[in-house]
């Protein structure tokens, strides 16, 4: 099965099973779709096709593939991973270069790039957006500048956003088009207030952004894992009935609200 799969195409790690894609990234696999591949397998050659079999071969396949120490995203980090390339960003500038493999890019968003394309919409809604303001010009280039960041796989620059304002003044559009940008896939909900839940915290595994459209008022964020997800600082979480394991987040955080949060930490480490 491994052989005929492509045993370069299929890694086994503590914390998932990933496989290499011929859209160019190496995409999660939920433990039922490897059951699949093998029930298939199986069937195809004329096996006896029973749970315990299905069990038995999954686990030699898994063991097989196994590597403990391989890291993912091991490509230079300054890069957006799209359907038609990787689109780098160097002291040059933009470049698309092809798919490697051997990045070990686990992220794609779902839009390819076209250096053609222009916004014209998206550049009136914030236009509306900060009209009247004497800062419009910087607004709209940090905006435009957090947004590249969160669809890049890394967090060197330790940066979240919080969207604070009353209704109906575009947060929720803004995020919207975030996740457009993003894709669903690689996309996290997770409150503030449960980054300390090693479960919720796992659902930050391997997504480019968290979102969050609306924090309630009076609601403490969790100071010390918020800090922890932007630096990137590895942390043990688990998703339910499966073993612990490491992560390291790369997920940009962006919260929406009517309200400042509160926090109970006012060090220079969080407002810097």
């Amino acid at each position: 099965l491994a052989s005929e799969i492509g045993r370069d195409n299929v890694i086994t790690t503590a914390a998932s099973v990933m496989r290499w894609s011929e859209r160019g990234f190496w995409q999660q696999q939920e433990s039922r779709a490897v059951r699949q591949w093998v029930q298939g397998y199986l069937s195809d050659n004329g096996a006896d096709v029973r749970k315990s079999v299905v069990d038995s071969v999954t686990d030699l396949l898994l063991t097989e593939t196994y590597q403990p120490e391989l890291e993912f995203n091991q490509g230079p980090a300054e890069c957006v991973n799209c359907p038609n390339g990787e689109l780098m960003l160097s002291a040059d500038g933009w470049k698309l270069e092809p798919h490697n493999r051997e990045h070990y890019r686990t992220t794609q968003v779902p839009v390819k790039f076209d250096p053609n394309a222009t916004a014209p919409r998206f550049q009136q809604f914030l236009a509306e957006v900060f009209k009247g303001d004497d800062d419009v010009e910087q607004k709209v280039q940090a905006l435009l500048e957090a947004i590249g960041y969160s669809l890049m796989a890394h967090c060197n620059y330790e940066l979240f956003v919080i969207l604070v304002g009353g209704g109906a003044n575009g947060k929720s559009v803004l995020l919207a088009v975030l996740e457009a940008l993003a894709g669903s896939a690689n996309v996290a909900g997770v409150q503030p207030s449960r980054f300390d839940n090693p479960f919720q915290r796992a659902h930050l595994h391997l997504k480019l952004v968290n979102i969050v459209t609306e924090i309630k008022q009076g609601e403490k964020m969790d100071d010390a894992s918020l800090k922890g997800i932007v630096s990137g600082e590895p942390a043990t979480v688990e998703h339910k009935f499966r073993n612990p394991f490491e992560m390291r987040p790369f997920s940009t955080c962006w919260f929406g609200t009517n309200h400042m949060p509160h926090t109970r930490d006012f060090s220079d480490g969080l407002f810097r």
